[in-house]
């Protein structure tokens, strides 16, 4: 069995033959064919860099969202190496001032909430009134239900984005106090 130090700088060095789209040197490769350690690292390596050269040939992604993931890697990698445990960003929770901004915005949007039920409805009796006599009451009550529908689409649509703008607004409330 190999020393600990050997097979983590033979790791190192097949993990950065994988980022520079390299072959590994052949002394790593047999080392890491004889190592049970490195062995495992070294199929996974070798699998993962045939994946991204297939979805390179498909999604041809641009040099520098390459580049840039390959430093994220290297970065990561050398941080762990270094004993840096790279912690995960969660974000923090939701900025300050979010749920009075979420209660003054839904209570904006609630404000000519019954004008615009008691409009619709009133343009429903209208629409009845009017195309009652023209259109077979299947028909009628299908297009009824049609206005109905894209009325509730928009009020979803309004007052689901509540949450995002109050989101929005408080953080940049927070960003010009702090400023």
């Amino acid at each position: 069995m190999a020393p600990p130090e050997r097979c983590a700088e033979v790791e190192s060095r097949l993990t950065e033959a994988l980022l520079d789209r390299s072959e590994p040197e052949a002394g790593d490769r047999a080392h890491a064919e004889d190592c049970a350690t490195c062995g495992p690292l070294l199929l996974e390596i070798t699998e993962l860099g045939d994946q991204l050269e297939r979805l390179g040939d498909v999604l041809d992604a641009p040099d520098r969202l390459t580049d840039a993931t390959i430093l994220r890697v290297r970065s990561l990698m050398e941080r762990e190496r270094l004993g840096d445990r790279v912690p995960m960003r969660v974000p923090a929770g939701l900025p300050k001032g979010f749920p009075g901004e979420c209660l003054r915005l839904l209570g904006a949007a609630l404000l000519p909430f019954p004008i615009v039920v008691a409009w619709n409805l009133a343009f429903l009796a209208l629409g009845e009134q009017v195309l009652g006599n023209v259109l077979p009451a299947s028909l009628l009550s299908t297009v009824g239900a049609a206005y109905v529908a894209a009325a509730a689409g928009w009020f979803a649509l309004l007052y689901g984005s509540i949450p995002i703008l109050a989101h929005r607004r408080a953080q940049r409330r927070t960003a010009e106090v702090s400023s």
